[in-house]
């Protein structure tokens, strides 16, 4: 069986205030990331689309290595919570959606029957269009959810899934040698 190489992020902090959010007071292994480096690591994840394992490559300076293990449980930690939170708005999303989609093919039944009755009328068959267009557009919000939103939130839900199982690698930085983590 071939080798198969691992997706990898990359990122080179100078100081733990450049991974961390300065404005959360918890302790480091609970606390969130910043949001810059959240962007960063959540956009590279989906760019790299993982199905299954990531590495995270974290090039620190010597001085950095006491908070190796922190940064290890801070990632994980912070990019499982983002991820419970996601899958629990998909979920609600999703609820959303289905209910729209009800309502909406109920509208729609009722303003093609009430477009066929306006059609019939010569002075307005021009509105009994209009009406059954309406119920079509009704449609729009559920379907767009369903078919379109979904996937976009399915594929952050994997990305985030991956960055809260990555592998974090920590390396020095002046030299490459891996450090404790």
């Amino acid at each position: 069986m071939a080798n198969v190489a691992v997706p990898t992020i990359e990122l080179e902090l100078h100081s733990l205030a450049q991974l961390f959010d300065v404005l959360d007071p918890a302790p480091f292994r609970e606390r969130a990331l910043d949001p810059h480096a959240h962007r960063y690591l959540l956009s590279y994840a989906q760019e790299l689309d993982p199905r299954g394992a990531l590495r995270l490559r974290v090039y620190l300076p010597p001085e950095l290595h006491d908070a190796a293990d922190t940064i290890d449980a801070a990632v994980h930690n912070h990019f499982a919570y983002e991820r419970d939170q996601a899958a629990r708005l998909l979920r609600a999303r999703m609820r959303l959606a289905w209910r729209a989609l009800l309502v909406g093919m109920l509208i729609l039944a009722s303003t093609t029957l009430v477009g066929q009755e306006l059609r019939l009328l010569p002075l307005l068959d021009w509105l009994g269009e209009g009406v059954q267009i309406l119920g079509w557009v009704m449609l729009w919000y559920p379907l767009d959810l369903l078919l379109f939103q979904r996937r976009e939130a399915v594929a952050e839900l994997r990305a985030l899934d991956a960055l809260a199982h990555a592998e974090v690698e920590l390396v020095d930085r002046d030299d490459g040698r891996s450090a404790a983590g």
